[in-house]
C-alpha cells in the first residue's frame, strides 16, 4: 500500500513539474511573438522613414528645389536697394515662398 501511494505522490509531482514547464513554455512562446510583432512594426516604420528620405533626396526633387531657392534668392537681390559698395554683390537668402515649400518631392 505504501508503494502505491509513493509511487501515486510521484506522478502527481511529475504532473505538476511538467505542467509548470509547459506553462513556461507558452508564457516564453507569448512574448516571442509579441516581441517579433513589435520589431517587425519598428522595421515598417523604419521603411517608410526611409521613402521619405528618398523622395526628397532623389536628383530631381533636389534640382527642383535648389532652381526655386536660386530663383528666390536673385529675384530678392534684384529687388532689394543696395548700400554704397559694401553690400554690392552679397545675395541674402530669403525665405522660400509658401508654394515651393510644402509641395517639394510630392
Amino acid at each position: 500500500m505504501a508503494k502505491i501511494i509513493v509511487c501515486l505522490v510521484a506522478f502527481m509531482l511529475m504532473a505538476a513539474v511538467l505542467f509548470s514547464i509547459r506553462s513556461r513554455r507558452l508564457d516564453v512562446t507569448s512574448t516571442c511573438a509579441e516581441l517579433t510583432h513589435h520589431i517587425q512594426q519598428q522595421t515598417h516604420k523604419l521603411w517608410d522613414q526611409q521613402i521619405l528620405i528618398a523622395r526628397h533626396a532623389n536628383p530631381e526633387a533636389l534640382s527642383r528645389e535648389l532652381k526655386a531657392l536660386n530663383a528666390a534668392t536673385t529675384q530678392a537681390a534684384a529687388t532689394q536697394p543696395t548700400a554704397a559698395g559694401a553690400t554690392e554683390g552679397v545675395v541674402v537668402p530669403q525665405p522660400l515662398p509658401a508654394a515651393t515649400q510644402g509641395g517639394a518631392g510630392q
